[in-house]
């Protein structure tokens, strides 16, 4: 691969934008399911616009599909799997896609819902499992007293208990600069660095045509000209 000039990290509303402007009209036309797609486990949308030398790829899904869960890290394992899942979106020639060499990075932002960072509570059960214990012995303590509390809150408590219930989404915008016009396809190789990752929508637009395409494992390749 060659030597690729400084990266600029750019807000994620910036690098998408004029993707997402121009994919507008052929998302809801050409595969209205794409508009509609929820959050499901295994899927991810690919967003993919050329115009002129300009290359804007889009990749979005749940967090799950890239991390493997999607309530940040409560583990010093789990923050490593996080860490290794960002470095990966980070460097998309070597991780996520595939595209002509007269294709050049130019710009990455990812958006995820969380860090690798462990939360201060998580870091104290790391340092110490005998602090842990000794707090969940006071918790059982407490625990028939908080029974009878709670009964009268029950639907406060539903409201807002389960910390790791939502979704969570994360999503990554790629801009690339290209030579002697625009690539004829790309490869989606993600599906080897994010195991979780079962299916793809893809949707592209260039300056005169656009398409869609759903991406698996046994079809990893979106080509970006009309049959």
């Amino acid at each position: 691969m060659s030597v690729l000039r400084p990266l600029r990290l750019l807000p994620l509303a910036a690098t998408a934008r004029s993707a997402q402007v121009l994919l507008a009209a052929a998302i809801a036309g050409a595969t209205p399911a794409l508009a509609a797609e929820a959050h499901v486990h295994g899927k991810a949308v690919l967003e993919v616009s050329l115009a002129g030398p300009s290359l804007s790829v889009v990749l979005r899904g749940p967090a799950q599909v890239f991390f493997g869960f999607e309530h940040p890290p409560t583990s010093e394992e789990e923050a490593q799997v996080v860490q290794a899942a960002l470095d990966a979106l980070r460097t998309p020639e070597a991780s996520v896609l595939q595209l002509s060499p007269t294709c050049e990075l130019e710009s990455v932002a990812v958006d995820a819902p969380f860090s690798a960072e462990l939360p201060r509570d998580a870091m104290a059960v790391e340092d110490s499992h005998g602090e842990a214990h000794e707090e969940h012995e006071h918790e059982e303590h407490h625990e028939h007293e908080e029974h009878h509390a709670g009964a009268h809150h029950d639907d406060d408590e539903e409201a807002g208990a389960p910390e790791h219930g939502g979704h969570s989404d994360l999503e990554v915008a790629y801009g690339f600069a290209c030579t002697e016009g625009g690539p004829e396809s790309l490869t989606l190789t993600a599906f080897s660095a994010f195991p979780a990752l079962e299916r793809v929508e893809a949707a592209w637009i260039s300056d005169s045509a656009a398409g869609s395409a759903a991406l698996s494992r046994e079809a990893t390749r979106l080509s970006l000209e009309l049959p």
